[in-house]
């Protein structure tokens, strides 16, 4: 029941402290559709349901959103943000997301780079968004200054940009942000790297980037990788908590 899973996830949902009989019906609704959409995060069906949700009890009583958890927000952003090249609302909801955050009092210094770099890229800032995301200092080692990097970017040879992005020690999301926008700018070389950086050091990743693996895969005309691709196809037919889009088999095909 909704009260038995408030006392085995304390912190994740929201609380009904109200008496207002429609209040506590949708925020019961937002925290089902929290509870399914955390289990998979990136199929699409609960992260429409998971936003609609949000919407309607956000409509109904604007303050809510200081009252909705950090665990409950981050599987709202987490949800928002997968990877969906061809949904015309997904910058629009993290753009509210961002601003529900901030005003929250959440620190979204991150997800507002995200978010920039990704209305840039979709404007048509494409190398300004892309040189961008690769300067970011994170973890490097060495003195390399953020001149150095800029030059790099534009002269550095394919070997030697792997071997900088692995220094970088990115954070996961940083990473996530780099594979959506060097696939959408058709690197996808560059995305397949970065790809293999963060399968390395995470444990989850969304599925919807192994459409980009399968891409280089195919893309190197190699008997044994285009085998490769086919066996990661077959494994994202059968993944438990994802189901393939129209958009992702167009991709694929």
């Amino acid at each position: 029941t909704h009260r038995t899973l408030q006392e085995h996830i304390p912190g994740f949902f929201v609380r009904t402290t109200r008496e207002d009989a429609e209040y506590r019906r949708l925020v019961k609704k937002l925290n089902i559709s929290l509870r399914v959409a955390s289990r998979a995060l990136y199929s699409d069906r609960p992260r429409e349901q998971l936003w609609q949700a949000y919407q309607a009890v956000k409509q109904h009583s604007p303050s809510i959103i200081h009252e909705v958890p950090d665990a409950a927000w981050k599987t709202l952003w987490k949800s928002q943000s997968s990877c969906r090249p061809v949904d015309a609302n997904r910058v629009a909801n993290i753009q509210m997301l961002v601003d529900d955050m901030s005003i929250a009092g959440l620190n979204t210094d991150q997800k507002r780079d995200v978010l920039r770099l990704e209305k840039a890229f979709a404007d048509g800032q494409e190398e300004e968004a892309l040189r961008e995301w690769f300067e970011r200092p994170a973890n490097l080692n060495g003195n390399d200054s953020v001149l150095e990097e800029g030059r790099l970017f534009s002269s550095i040879s394919s070997r030697s940009w792997e071997k900088k992005l692995a220094k970088k020690l990115y954070d996961k999301e940083w990473l996530e942000l780099g594979i959506r926008l060097y696939a959408a700018a058709g690197k996808i070389k560059e995305a397949h790297w970065i790809f293999s950086d963060m399968v390395k050091r995470f444990r989850s990743t969304d599925p919807r980037f192994i459409v980009y693996l399968i891409m280089y895969f195919t893309s190197t005309g190699n008997p044994a990788a285009v085998e490769k691709a086919w066996n990661l196809f077959l494994e994202m037919l059968a993944h438990d908590v994802f189901t393939l889009s129209i958009q992702d088999f167009g991709l694929i095909l």
